[in-house]
């Protein structure tokens, strides 16, 4: 088994030696990746349908999975173009509907009555969990407070080092930690199936964001919480990460 971060097919001529091995099989994890209408697209992707269309020359009955779990019509349909080589592309698609989840909406005034609720919330609820803030700086904010009342928490987010985010995460999944603050710089790398719950200290970015990351929690199939505290205040949090991402005009 060979495990490949897409950005690493940039330079594919370093992979040129999988065209003497017998490769039967490409999996492509998180797969909307690949999609302009994906909620997290990443042009990277679109390296690997240049290695399937190399590989396919080698070996015609290669074989290709692609998962994802919030893909919707439309990113379905640009992935199906995107992977169909020489062979159609079936899609099997299973519910989204997750029942063990609890979902709860808190409206909330300013930070002071977040805080409280977290306080509340994270000494109530069994078991580890993850607090997804909107900017580093909350996710500092929170973990800080967790820490003044005794609850084991860290922060986490992309202006931390690499080794140390490593470090975080593989001491949060062993349970040193009972909750982790995080900014989506944890993405998609977290894989705990015991997490118990999420909460959201800001509101996140889109319904597809949304779903992603309180997909975290009850892998094991038992009964979790999602709570998002909701402050209308938070929309100026997002509007400026869509200002911020769109070209000036000179």
């Amino acid at each position: 088994i060979l495990f490949v971060a897409p950005e690493q097919l940039d330079d594919i001529d370093r992979f040129r030696f999988l065209l003497s091995l017998p490769v039967s099989l490409i999996v492509i994890d998180e797969a909307h990746c690949i999609s302009t209408w994906g909620h997290d697209f990443r042009p990277s992707y679109r390296q690997i349908v240049q290695l399937i269309q190399k590989l396919e020359q080698i070996n015609p009955d290669l074989k290709v999975l692609g998962l994802t779990a919030t893909a919707n019509h439309k990113t379905e349909l640009d992935i199906k173009q995107q992977l169909t080589t020489t062979k159609a592309v079936q899609v099997q698609r299973a519910t989204m509907d997750r029942p063990n989840i609890e979902l709860t909406t808190l409206h909330v005034c300013g930070l002071a009555e977040k805080l409280a609720l977290i306080a509340k919330y994270v000494a109530d609820l069994a078991g580890d969990g993850l607090i997804y803030c909107a900017t580093r700086e909350n996710t500092e904010i929170v973990a800080e407070f967790c820490q003044k009342k005794n609850i084991r928490t860290i922060a986490y987010h992309a202006g931390i080092e690499a080794e140390q985010k490593r470090k975080l995460q593989t001491n949060f999944i062993k349970g040193e930690y009972k909750v982790i603050a995080a900014t989506n710089a944890l993405g998609m790398g977290i894989d705990k199936p015991d997490l118990r719950f999420i909460i959201h200290f800001d509101f996140p970015g889109s319904i597809t964001a949304y779903y992603q990351e309180i997909g975290r929690v009850g892998r094991d199939g038992l009964a979790a919480k999602a709570v998002l505290l909701f402050d209308e205040q938070d929309i100026k949090i997002q509007q400026h990460f869509i200002n911020s991402a769109q070209p000036q005009i000179e």
